[in-house]
């Protein structure tokens, strides 16, 4: 199987990522952190394909999608499970911005390019 996961390099996507590895399936892996991506992929590197990418970006996002479906033809499951949160007790807007431009905008474009 071919598997998507949007978010993989920490929490649930990163369990994820083990689990479905251990199982044998190609996980494609998609998250902002590119040491993290790497540390993934020098692990299991036969089951495992980086793509880094910050969702909040969304022309970055869609090319990266676009390269993901030219080389494996499809995707049996997608997984997004990216977001990200800051302590804020001051209420700085541009904190705020940051996390509305991932957890919202970021996440509804994935949700949308994968859905078409």
């Amino acid at each position: 199987m071919n598997i998507l996961i949007i978010g993989a390099t920490s929490g649930i996507g990163h369990n994820l990522w083990k689990h479905y590895v251990s199982s044998g399936h190609n996980v494609i892996v998609v998250g902002r952190r590119r040491e993290l991506l790497d540390d993934m992929e020098r692990s299991c590197p036969e089951h495992t394909l980086l793509v880094p990418c910050d969702i909040s970006q969304v022309d970055s996002f869609d090319n990266a999608l676009e390269s993901i479906i030219r080389k494996h033809r499809h995707i049996d499951l997608a997984i997004i499970c990216a977001g990200i949160g800051e302590l804020n007790p001051k209420l700085d807007v541009e904190t705020e911005l940051s996390t509305v431009s991932v957890n919202v905008m970021g996440w509804a474009n994935t949700v949308a390019s994968i859905y078409r």
